[in-house]
């Protein structure tokens, strides 16, 4: 039950941190109005006044981002990638992503690396796909395992785009 939830909370927390990432920008643009005006009952609001197609665009964005990273964690639990390999492709797929905030990625994961940051995410991402069970509990502490024997062998490093 404990780790139900707690596999609920890193989903969740996984879609708040790249919404976060898109909505944020928007926001704190020096062109964004605080307040809405006023819109009678009986009009719709535009949700693309302006026809940039910006917001679609981001969100079209952040899906392809999700799939793919859940597409590699997916790989990795069919023991088709190796946990380097695996962070070695989420760390291109966030490189890849324009709207992608290294500064807030850094401070979500408080350690030493930018490798072993990417570790960390890919054994989130491993944990939102799985099933809630006591095996996936398994699978994923097996990761974090091999990722502390790494970190013991000394400065981790990933591979560089095959």
């Amino acid at each position: 039950m404990c780790m139900s939830l707690h596999r609920h909370a890193t989903t969740l927390g996984l879609v708040f941190v790249v919404l976060a990432l898109v909505i944020v920008p928007l926001v704190c643009r020096p062109d964004f109005e605080v307040a809405a005006p006023s819109i009678p009952e009986d009009e719709s609001v535009d949700p693309d006044p302006d026809g940039s197609g910006e917001l679609d665009s981001k969100l079209s964005a952040i899906k392809t981002y999700t799939e793919a990273k859940q597409f590699v964690a997916r790989e990795l639990v069919k023991g088709h990638l190796d946990l380097l390999t695996a962070a070695a492709r989420i760390r291109e797929i966030d490189r890849r992503s324009p709207h992608f905030k290294w500064e807030e990625f850094r401070r979500g994961y408080p350690t030493a690396t930018d490798e072993e940051r990417h570790c960390r995410e890919v054994i989130e991402w491993v944990r939102s796909v799985l099933p809630d069970d006591g095996e996936s509990d398994d699978r994923v502490r097996k990761l974090e395992e091999e990722l502390d024997h790494y970190l013991h062998e000394g400065p981790l490093s990933l591979p560089e785009r095959e």
